[in-house]
């Protein structure tokens, strides 16, 4: 299972510091079938008492635990790094791990990559030779499907969609994100 936002597994015996948390929690309600428990995650505020740990719910969206509702997970609220801000310590190896996972595994849509459209960027060792044949050019179908033209042919390779009947779909989003990287490459160093 890939854990997301920095959730760890919840134990009531942990020793966390006041503040707030994003919990993930668990609601057991008689009223619903055996297998439709409720789950969500919802923002509280953690203070100690001589009781113990008391989460208190921060803001309209939180909810007020019930009897019986389990803590799962929880995750420090923490003040994000700006998007265009990219630090070593956010590319660490089980970053990196879980972004590739969850980008070959899930269905995905690049805003910036559009249907109908070649994505086309000239090899490093070209010698100056910026023809087709010197191409990696990614064709985005307005079907979905990614095509790799093949230099000085009419063919290409084509990776369907899952409802195309698509048997590569993780070769696919690899494509799509070799489009984006195209896309990015060719504003920022046009050849």
């Amino acid at each position: 299972m890939t854990m997301i936002m920095g959730f760890s597994p919840y134990n009531s015996k942990d020793q966390l510091e006041p503040g707030l948390y994003w919990l993930a929690y668990e609601r057991l309600d008689e009223d619903l079938e055996d297998d439709e428990d409720f789950i969500g995650v919802t923002l509280h505020r953690l203070k100690k008492s001589s009781s113990g740990n008391v989460w208190a719910a921060v803001g309209p969206e939180s909810i007020d635990f019930m009897p019986g509702d389990v803590i799962t997970h929880y995750a420090p609220l923490s003040k994000p790094d700006h998007p265009l801000e990219v630090t070593d310590d956010i590319l660490d190896q089980a970053n990196v791990d879980s972004a590739v996972e969850r980008l070959l595994e899930d269905d995905f849509r690049i805003p910036t990559i559009y249907a109908d459209k070649s994505y086309i960027r000239v090899q490093d060792d070209n010698d100056g030779d910026r023809s087709e044949i010197n191409q990696l050019q990614i064709y985005i179908a307005q079907d979905a499907d990614v095509h790799v033209i093949l230099p000085r042919s009419f063919d290409s390779l084509r990776f369907r969609t899952s409802l195309g009947g698509g048997n590569s779909l993780r070769v696919r989003n690899a494509l799509l994100l070799v489009a984006e990287a195209i896309r990015r490459d060719n504003i920022k160093r046009r050849r």
